[in-house]
């Protein structure tokens, strides 16, 4: 149960997190998504998919990869903590 009070003297503060920074790869002729995916999972020992690679790239559609398109694959670990 969750009580509210009116005029609560709660205050909260903005904390300034540091963003992940991101982890690339270059798409190469006869790349698709499904085996960066599975590269990329095999090399940072993370489940990496291919609805991850189409959010972390803001693609709607897996055919707008192309050769020497910059890929997010994942995240350095350090930033996320």
């Amino acid at each position: 149960m969750v009580i509210l009070y009116p005029k609560s003297s709660i205050r909260l503060q903005k904390m300034d997190l540091p963003s992940p920074q991101p982890i690339f790869y270059t798409a190469k002729e006869g790349d698709n998504l499904f085996n960066i995916a599975q590269k990329a999972s095999e090399q940072y020992n993370k489940e990496i998919t291919t609805d991850l690679l189409l959010e972390w790239n803001n693609y709607t559609d897996a055919d707008k990869l192309a050769i020497g398109h910059q890929l997010i694959v994942g995240f350095k670990e350090e930033d996320c903590k």
